[in-house]
């Protein structure tokens, strides 16, 4: 009898033991998942910035911060006028041009041995203005051509003027068939202002109109000069 009841009570005791660690476990699991964390959530970084969102219309000229290179902007001033771009730029070499650009027929491209402005439709279409220090016209013209155009044909014609203007140049006329490449060498005190101008053969018409719209509108003068030179005579500051 008396070991009936200590089996009794051995499966009691044991049955109290399983819903006691039953009930532990429960209790665990219920604090698991219903337990929030005590820390903040993190928040957005006041220097964080939200990602850009494109703009409704895209601008196609570029601002004249972005289309002038770091490097020319010494040198260069750009001005919006009724006529186009006026574009001023002053070598090194106390001599000061100028001359307005009819945007975006021709673009300002950079200083590439020269500031030069060119079609973004035909690269053999551009106006380059550079400036040559200790040179003369008459001893640079024979050979000045010959790192712009790999020409077949050549010609010196001396002293002309530039296209629409009354400052005179020595004219040299260079081509390979496909392009012509035309040129006054300007000279001055300090050395020689060259004028080049490009175009295709075959666009001849259009692209030297569009070439002369801008020559037209060419002007030079020494920079502590008061007025602008119409021609290269030395009462105009030469």
């Amino acid at each position: 009898m008396k070991k009936k009841v200590y089996i009794i009570l051995i499966v009691i005791m044991a049955l109290v033991i399983i819903l006691t660690a039953i009930l532990l476990i429960m209790n665990l699991n219920g604090k698991d998942s219903g337990e929030t964390d005590a820390s903040p959530s993190p928040s957005i970084s006041a220097s964080s910035s939200p990602s850009p969102t494109p703009s409704a219309e895209t601008t196609v000229s570029p601002s004249p911060s972005e289309s002038i290179p770091p490097s020319d902007e010494e040198l260069l001033v750009r001005e919006e006028t009724p006529d186009g771009i006026l574009y001023t730029i002053s070598p090194e070499a106390e001599l000061v041009y100028r001359v307005t650009i009819n945007e975006p027929i021709l673009e300002y491209i950079g200083n590439l041995d020269g500031q030069t402005f060119a079609s973004l439709e035909d690269g053999s279409e551009y106006l380059k203005i550079s400036f040559i220090p200790d040179a003369a016209s008459g001893e640079i013209a024979p050979s000045f051509l010959n790192s712009i155009i790999a020409f077949t044909e050549f010609d010196q014609s001396g002293q002309e003027t530039v296209r629409g203007t009354q400052i005179t140049g020595e004219k040299i006329a260079a081509n390979d068939g496909v392009t012509q490449v035309e040129a006054w060498l300007i000279e001055t005190d300090a050395g020689v202002l060259a004028v080049v101008i490009s175009y295709t053969l075959s666009k001849k018409d259009l692209q030297t109109a569009q070439l002369d719209e801008a020559l037209s509108t060419f002007e030079i003068k020494l920079e502590d000069a008061e007025d602008w030179a119409v021609i290269n005579e030395p009462q105009t500051g030469w």
